[in-house]
């Protein structure tokens, strides 16, 4: 066999691995992606579905929908704060942010899901602010309507919505 002969049956043998190394991959994502899970302990059905993906500078913008807490939700971590007030003096006593319930710790205004995720009222402002200990943070208006998101690095996702607060205009 000529070193010629050699090489194109061992460019074949790499070109046959990397297929199957693709094929296997994809389907693997589309399965994980795909399937539903159920949440422990309680039983909860959750299932993801990515509508759309844009590259921008930083990442991607991804449109999805997800069953979660028995409702669909346009991509949760998009979805608007709602707040439960004391019958007795109207303060907030917590946050649910897409199904998390966020918990007042002590008489301030930080209120906490996890010892990563954390809501604070901005005190200037009146606005709410999600961060967690990564960097990451979402600020969303004095009504709980996201406003905008960015990550560690400083890249940023503004939105725009409307009078009923439903995303109009997305920008990076």
């Amino acid at each position: 066999m000529t070193e010629v002969a050699k090489s194109e049956i061992s460019l074949m043998h790499s070109f046959r691995c990397l297929l199957a190394l693709l094929f296997g991959s994809v389907i693997v994502l589309s399965t994980a992606m795909a399937a539903p899970s159920v949440r422990f302990p309680n039983g909860e059905l959750t299932d993801s579905n990515l509508d759309i993906r844009v590259k921008v500078l930083g990442g991607f913008v991804s449109v999805q929908r997800t069953w979660t807490n028995g409702r669909w939700y346009f991509n949760p971590l998009w979805a608007g704060l709602k707040f439960k007030l004391d019958d007795a003096n109207g303060e907030v006593t917590y946050v649910d942010r897409a199904g998390t319930v966020f918990e007042r710790a002590g008489n301030g205004d930080v209120y906490v899901f996890d010892s990563n995720q954390f809501i604070r009222r901005v005190a200037t402002s009146g606005e709410w602010r999600w961060y967690d200990r990564m960097g990451n943070y979402a600020l969303y208006t004095q009504a709980g309507v996201l406003r905008e998101y960015a990550d560690k690095n400083g890249v940023k996702v503004s939105i725009e919505s409307n009078a009923q607060g439903q995303p109009t205009l997305i920008k990076d």
